[in-house]
């Protein structure tokens, strides 16, 4: 870990998986502070799910499924990828007084961890840095936790940020 976190000439890639809440502030923040250099290549991440998979989870089964035309998907979709883009732009923000070396991706996926796991693979990172949502047991077990999944299955080290 201590190679991870002294400056050297050598350029380091760090992944930071993002999403719109206060954990993912902290976690950029963290990184600008301890970890992010100005030769490092960064990656923000933001996965979100495909919003025809959104909208055919109908919390109430008795109800009919809503219908919406191609057209509709395609301006929710471009609309959604808009709030990705403005998303990272605001994250990056911090990183970019110290570093100019950030690429945005904004991913579609059904699964945030197995995208997450995709593209962290295709990246390779030296490092993947990552908020804890401060879900309770009960959540994680019912949801999964994102962070919770990076450290056990990411072939990169991977810090969680409480």
């Amino acid at each position: 870990m201590e190679r991870l976190m002294t400056a050297t000439s050598e350029s380091r890639v760090i992944c930071l998986p993002v999403d719109a809440s206060d954990y993912s502030t902290r976690t950029i923040q963290f990184a600008v502070n301890n970890i992010i250099k100005e030769n490092d290549q960064i990656y923000l991440i933001n996965v979100r799910r495909n919003c025809r998979d959104q909208l055919y989870l109908n919390p109430d089964e008795n109800a009919p499924p809503y219908f919406i035309t191609d057209d509709q998907y395609r301006q929710i979709d471009a609309y959604e990828n808009d709030l990705s883009v403005r998303l990272m732009d605001t994250l990056a923000k911090p990183i970019n007084a110290i570093n100019k070396n950030v690429k945005k991706i904004s991913v579609v996926g059904k699964d945030v961890r197995k995208t997450l796991d995709e593209k962290i693979e295709e990246i390779k990172p030296t490092i993947v840095i990552v908020g804890s949502r401060g879900l309770g047991l009960i959540s994680r077990l019912r949801l999964g936790s994102v962070s919770q999944h990076m450290v056990h299955h990411c072939q990169s080290p991977v810090i969680v940020v409480p």
